[in-house]
């Protein structure tokens, strides 16, 4: 396989968007915006939900780097910006983004399911100046059946996207039930994300599931995943795989 290696002048667009709502969009961003920035990357996230909550949890990391230097604590936490703008002015924002010097990967966060109107012209500009898709979605047959049948509309089987299996039980039927159906639309990403009570716990400060400071609350399958995305955009340049040692004072 061809990989095409990335430079700080070059960054990877990494869009997060799918068919159903709640189906871990956010959770996807933010923990990807994470381990990029812990990874050595310079991250950058571009929230196009109106309900804003990347941009939300951006603040509140702010504001725990804030706290923490206050404390006179020690921390390697870095700040992630994250931009805000309407899903109609996606495609110039992502622009304006790319134009940035210094840049290693932005992360879009899209609004949920089937864009009408002038908005419907908007996803293909952005997957087709994305370097990469993750459609996350849960295991019900009601999520299944609404992000394949969007997968099929939206993305009519890009080979640069993939469907990550978000919030599961494993070793469930329902789990190898939503694997078979996805199956038979796209690729789906190799790596399942659990239902973890780490991503409500880091939510709340601001922080990605490999920044947490308790070794028990880590999850090694997102770590597993970053490093899987890594190696489908290219981003490998000089950079060094670090994630797992990095943690919160």
């Amino acid at each position: 396989m061809n990989v095409k290696m990335h430079s700080k002048s070059d960054p990877v667009v990494i869009l997060i968007s799918s068919g159903k709502g709640g189906s871990g969009k956010t959770t996807l961003a933010r923990n990807l915006l994470a381990s990029a920035t812990a990874d050595g990357f310079q991250a950058v996230g571009l929230d196009l939900d109106e309900q804003m909550s990347l941009r939300a949890w951006s603040d509140i990391r702010d504001t725990t780097i804030a706290d923490m230097k206050s404390d006179g604590e020690e921390s390697n936490l870095k700040e992630i910006p994250v931009e805000v703008a309407n899903y109609i002015d996606g495609v110039a924002a992502l622009q304006d983004i790319k134009d940035v010097e210094g840049i290693d990967v932005i992360v879009v966060d899209t609004p949920s399911g089937f864009q009408t109107g002038d908005a419907a012209s908007v996803l293909p500009g952005l997957t087709s100046r994305s370097n990469f898709i993750l459609v996350p979605c849960r295991q019900s047959a009601t999520d299944t059946r609404a992000v394949k049948a969007w997968y099929a509309d939206a993305l009519h089987e890009s080979d640069k996207a993939s469907i990550v299996l978000m919030g599961v039980r494993r070793q469930s039927r329902s789990c190898d039930m939503a694997n078979n159906m996805l199956a038979e639309c796209g690729d789906v990403c190799p790596i399942i994300i659990r239902d973890l009570e780490v991503y409500r716990s880091t939510d709340q400060y601001g922080l990605g599931v490999t920044e947490s400071n308790l070794a028990r609350e880590k999850d090694p399958d997102f770590v597993s995943l970053w490093l899987w995305l890594r190696r489908k955009v290219g981003l490998n340049g000089n950079k060094t795989p670090d994630i797992q040692s990095k943690k919160v004072a």
